[in-house]
């Protein structure tokens, strides 16, 4: 028989135990996409700023766009991870580099 939890979630009985299943959901590859869709709009106003502002703190974007420091620091690190960022310097006196595509 096919319930509405088969239909919509792929969700099959397990072979050992008809009345158990499994639910693991399997979320694919998540986080920035720097292929032809881009970042993301907020990531593209952190990178707006870095333009204007290569001296910029995470505090100091997080004020301006109303954000809590960590979001920005997340969004920071996942720019770097990608390559769109770089950080020329020490943390405390540095700037930041937006890689040019």
């Amino acid at each position: 028989p096919v319930s509405l939890c088969n239909v919509n979630y792929g969700i099959q009985p397990d072979d050992q135990d008809s009345s158990a299943y499994d639910v693991g959901i399997n979320a694919g590859d998540v986080g920035i996409n720097t292929g032809d869709v881009g970042i993301n709009g907020t990531a593209k106003r952190i990178t707006a700023l870095l333009r204007e502002n290569d001296k910029v703190s995470a505090t100091q974007i997080a004020k301006a766009m109303a954000m809590s420091s960590r979001q920005v620091e997340r969004i920071l690190s996942q720019l770097k991870r990608v390559g769109i960022i770089v950080r020329i310097g020490a943390n405390k006196t540095g700037s930041w580099q937006v890689v040019d595509r």
